[in-house]
C-alpha cells in the first residue's frame, strides 16, 4: 500500500532499493486484508454482504499486480537490477496474463501512441475496417445519443 501518497516506485525509495540491494536481502510484498486505507479497491464492498471474502479474496492479488507492476514499470527493478523481489500470498494464476498484459502496454504506452494512435488501431489485423469505425466511433456515437450529421 501506498504511505504516505507515495507508492512503491516513487523516487524517494530510491535510496532503500539500493541498500536493499547492497545488503543482498530480498525485498518481499505481501497484501494486507485490513481494508482501512484510501487506496483499497475492495473498501467499495465495506459494509455489504460478504465484505471479508470480497475483500480477502481481490485485495491480495490486486494489490501484489499493483506492486509488481510498479516495480517493473516503473524501472525500480530495471534502475536496481541486484535487487530479488517476492511477491506472496496472492496466489499466482494471474501471474503470466499480468506480465503479459504490462508488455503489451508497455509496448503500446511507454513512449505513448501520439501521434498515430489512430492509424496504429486501424492497421491492427483481424477486425475489418467497418468494424472498427464501429468501435471507434459509431458505438460510442449512438451510446452517448450524438446525432451523426451534427457530430460529422
Amino acid at each position: 500500500m501506498p504511505c504516505n501518497r507515495r507508492y512503491v516506485h516513487a523516487r524517494q525509495y530510491d535510496v532503500l532499493w539500493a541498500e536493499i540491494g547492497r545488503l543482498g536481502v530480498p525485498i518481499v510484498f505481501h497484501g494486507t486484508n485490513g481494508g482501512t486505507g484510501a487506496d483499497y479497491a475492495s473498501n467499495r464492498f465495506r459494509g455489504l454482504a460478504n465484505f471479508r471474502t470480497l475483500n480477502h479474496v481481490s485485495t491480495f492479488p490486486m494489490d501484489l499486480m499493483l506492486a509488481m507492476g510498479a516495480m517493473l514499470v516503473g524501472d525500480v527493478l530495471e534502475k536496481f537490477p541486484e535487487l530479488r523481489a517476492g511477491f506472496l500470498e496472492g496466489n499466482c494464476g494471474w501471474l503470466p496474463w499480468w506480465l503479459t498484459r504490462l508488455d503489451d502496454q508497455w509496448r503500446k504506452y511507454a513512449d505513448g501512441p501520439f501521434p498515430n494512435g489512430v492509424n496504429t488501431y486501424f492497421d491492427l489485423p483481424g477486425v475489418g475496417r467497418a468494424n472498427k469505425e464501429k468501435i471507434i466511433w459509431d458505438n460510442c456515437r449512438r451510446l452517448y445519443g450524438f446525432d451523426a450529421d451534427a457530430a460529422a
